[in-house]
C-alpha cells in the first residue's frame, strides 16, 4: 500500500540523517523497495527538505504519532514541525 511506504520512508529519513540529504536531493536509492508514485517521491522529497531541526526529533515524534489518525501535531522542542513534513506525515497515517 502506497501509504504504508510514504510512511516508512519518512521513518528511515528521520532515522538517518544520510537517507534525508539523498531524498531531499532527489536520489532515492534508500527506499527502491518502496512503491512510490511521482507525486509521493514529490511528497516525500519535500518532506525531507523541510524537515524540523531538533534534537532527538526522530525517536521523539514517531512514538507520539505512533497510531494516531487526525490528531493536531505537537510543538517539538521550541519549534513547531515544518509544514511540508506534516503534510506527509498526515498523507501517510490518513485512514
Amino acid at each position: 500500500m502506497a501509504q504504508q511506504d510514504v510512511r516508512r520512508a519518512l521513518e528511515m529519513l528521520t532515522a538517518d540523517a544520510g537517507v534525508a540529504d539523498r531524498l531531499e536531493a532527489g536520489d532515492f536509492t534508500d527506499v527502491t523497495d518502496l512503491d512510490l508514485s511521482a507525486d509521493e517521491k514529490i511528497l516525500v522529497q519535500d518532506a525531507a527538505s523541510d524537515m524540523p531541526e531538533v534534537a532527538g526529533f526522530a525517536s521523539d515524534y514517531l512514538l507520539k504519532l505512533d497510531g494516531i489518525k487526525g490528531e493536531s501535531f505537537p510543538k517539538l522542542g521550541n519549534k513547531i514541525s515544518s509544514y511540508k513534513f506534516d503534510v506527509a506525515w498526515k498523507y501517510a497515517h490518513k485512514g
